[in-house]
């Protein structure tokens, strides 16, 4: 019996690889509720009923592009159900010193955007999501912090609530008649998953230098090797052209 083409697509669905994401570059663990810190859209947290932005401390110990942000949070649910008062999210990365972000998103919720249930509700009774956003640009190496924030439909309707993290400490910052500076408190921390991939791809031991070590493990898979990270030059094989690269690279990466 020769079968039907919706039963071959079915099956090709079920056999078909999940896409696969880049590789963690920084995290804080989830805990194991769905309580947090209210985070509203830094500047515009001024016109929410929460006025207040927190920022999470983390360190890249060399340069990454960035794809994805992954980050659990939920509403205080007593107006509207769910993330129905929430517009979409502002992602920024800030230094240490607070003033212009090196990276800012202000990312809708829709295609591209994806949030999931988790099952776990909060004490107010919102149910929390598993939220990943799509990121691009570059964050050198150092020590980063990262804000997330929910653009608000009805500035006075539900809160977004940003999940606690295990490992506590983060920056906030509080508007009256006008923004405080960012203070340390670490006695909260929340929740985070960035993922991004090397922006060096010939630092191939991602030691945040190009150095001898690369071209050892570049002479480790010398000859024919389609998809290794040393193959520079993507001919699918290790050769001197590919060496030659990782010399001409030699350094930090930056």
């Amino acid at each position: 019996m020769t079968p039907r083409p919706a039963i071959l697509l079915a099956a090709l669905l079920v056999s078909a690889p999940a896409v696969a994401l880049d590789p963690i570059v920084a995290s804080n663990l989830l805990i194991d509720n769905a309580d947090g810190i209210f985070s509203g859209a830094y500047p515009l947290a001024s016109t929410h009923f929460y006025p207040q932005c927190v920022a999470a401390p983390f360190t890249l110990t060399a340069s990454r592009r960035l794809s994805s942000l992954t980050f659990w949070g939920s509403s205080d649910f007593t107006v509207t159900s769910r993330l129905a008062n929430v517009r979409g999210y502002e992602v920024r990365f800030y230094d240490a010193t607070f003033t212009t972000p090196a990276l800012q998103f202000s990312i809708l919720r829709g295609p591209g955007v994806v949030e999931t249930l988790t099952q776990r509700v909060n004490t107010f009774g919102g149910e929390e999501y598993e939220v990943r956003v799509p990121l691009s640009g570059t964050l050198a190496s150092g020590t980063w912090y990262v804000h997330v924030g929910a653009r608000l439909i009805d500035p006075d309707g539900d809160a977004w609530m940003w999940t606690n993290g295990a490992r506590k400490g983060l920056r906030f910052t509080t508007y009256t008649t006008s923004w405080g500076a960012w203070a340390n408190d670490n006695t909260a921390g929340v929740a985070f998953e960035l993922r991004g991939t090397p922006n060096c791809p010939a630092d191939l031991d991602t030691s945040g230098t190009i150095d001898l070590g690369d071209v050892a493990l570049a002479m480790l898979e010398f000859g024919p090797c389609p998809g290794c990270a040393a193959d520079l030059d993507g001919t699918g094989q290790v050769d001197f052209s590919d060496i030659a690269l990782l010399l001409l690279d030699m350094g930090p990466c930056v």
